[in-house]
């Protein structure tokens, strides 16, 4: 994931209403993949520098398993037997706790027209719901700031829409975190 300029936790940022609490819910990489150990890590990082609510990982065990069917094999989103993962639970979750990572300085909101809503949710599909992308050309956003839709039109500032963004590095405006994909 590190070398899509944000994938799917710039998504998941991008669904985020003003003033409303945030979640993620059911998060993971699937096995079997090389790079999946990264995923609590980089979700604890990025939830911090969004300031969400809550953040959660899927499958410790999946249901055969926790029945005593050990002769099954995990599925895809266990984590009860992938070391990697398991060993960074304890620092993924100081990390989003603690404030290990400050919240993003700035916020960029987009607002969405109230009465475009009903319309957009009638066309969309269940993870492709009301989002900045509907609005934003630039996912990357997230990489680098707070981002959020106002569906109230209350907020102070309206589609602040961010500028495409041109640089394979891409730094949180608290310095903190750098997203490369330079290589």
């Amino acid at each position: 994931m590190v070398n899509e300029r944000g994938g799917t936790l710039s998504n998941l940022a991008l669904h985020r209403v003003l003033g409303k609490p945030h979640s993620v819910t059911e998060y993971n990489h699937p096995a079997p993949n090389t790079y999946s150990s990264e995923a609590f890590l980089l979700l604890s990082a990025y939830a911090a520098l969004q300031d969400w609510d809550a953040i959660y990982r899927v499958c410790l065990v999946a249901p055969p398993r926790r029945l005593g069917h050990a002769n099954t094999s995990p599925a895809s989103s266990d984590i009860d037997q992938h070391p990697a993962k398991l060993v960074t639970l304890p620092a993924a979750v100081a990390m989003f706790m603690r404030g290990d990572v400050a919240a993003a300085r700035e916020q960029i909101v987009a607002m969405l027209d109230p009465a475009r809503a009903p319309d957009l949710l009638r066309k969309s599909r269940a993870w492709g719901l009301i989002s900045g992308p509907a609005t934003w050309r630039a996912r990357e956003a997230a990489l680098l700031h707070r981002v959020a839709i106002d569906v109230t039109r209350r907020a102070a500032s309206h589609d602040q829409v961010p500028s495409a963004v041109t640089t394979n590095r891409l730094v949180s405006d608290t310095g903190e975190l750098a997203w490369d994909v330079s290589e």
